[in-house]
């Protein structure tokens, strides 16, 4: 398939991904709505890695939920506090991030970066 085809945020590929974001050399993809899920921190990264994916960063929680249309809940980020402590993106409280239990049931949004493989044009 050419790169075009996976150049729009929204655009679900035939593995049921939704492309969340598009630079030059990669883009970003969220799992397909079967694999999201309700748990804790520790369960969520297990659950990322089982599945071939990670847990994003705040920045791409934000994007994520965005491509999808998820808009209210918490969701689990990758970014650490302290011992016992996560970041999460509160998008039910007006948005924003906050400081979470680990042990705290929150989404899970599974993503994963895909590679352009460079051809000389893009596109091709």
């Amino acid at each position: 398939m050419s790169i075009e085809n996976y150049n729009a945020v929204g655009t679900v590929l035939e593995n049921g991904d939704t492309v969340f974001h598009v630079t030059d050399t990669e883009y970003w993809v969220v799992a397909p709505a079967a694999l999201w899920r309700k748990c804790s921190w520790d369960e969520a990264v297990e659950h990322c890695a089982v599945h071939g994916y990670i847990l994003p960063t705040l920045e791409q929680v934000e994007e994520a939920c965005a491509a999808v249309h998820f808009h209210h809940d918490c969701c689990w980020s990758s970014t650490k506090h302290t011992k016992g402590y996560a970041y999460a993106m509160l998008l039910e409280e007006g948005g924003g991030h906050g400081v979470c239990d680990k042990a705290s049931a929150h989404w899970t949004f599974p993503i994963r970066r895909i590679a352009y493989l460079y051809t000389g044009d893009k596109g091709e």
